[in-house]
């Protein structure tokens, strides 16, 4: 059991690398959008799988490492929501496009699931 999620984490950071590059070089994706594609879906998608999964019992082990990224993408989320924010409204030619709502609608998501997987039911509650 232990020996699967070292590949996975390996992979998944592969497959979101090449993901960023592709839409980099290929559809002109700005730094910014990189930025949160490169730190939004980790920080959507690992503590949405912990809580759907009822994974809790194996986060000290088996999902250690990928919990360490996901808090560091969760951070930088978080800068790059205020980054965007900060943008948008010291900014005049920068506006609030329905992909950046939806991106900080994503963020905002990440916090909520992020607050209640580090809760009273998340992880902490043994």
């Amino acid at each position: 059991m232990l020996l699967v999620p070292l590949p996975l984490f390996v992979l998944s950071f592969g497959a979101l690398m090449w993901t960023v590059r592709h839409g980099v070089v290929f559809y002109r994706m700005t730094k910014m959008e990189a930025w949160w594609w490169l730190s939004g879906p980790y920080s959507v998608a690992l503590p949405l799988a912990i809580m759907v999964l009822q994974l809790q019992q194996s986060i000290t082990h088996v999902l250690a490492p990928f919990l360490v990224v996901a808090f560091l993408t969760a951070l930088s989320c978080a800068a790059w929501a205020f980054v965007t924010l900060y943008q948008v409204v010291a900014s005049r030619s920068a506006d609030l496009t329905v992909g950046r709502k939806v991106m900080l609608g994503l963020v905002l998501f990440a916090a909520l699931l992020w607050l209640a997987l580090l809760g009273g039911q998340g992880l902490w509650a043994r």
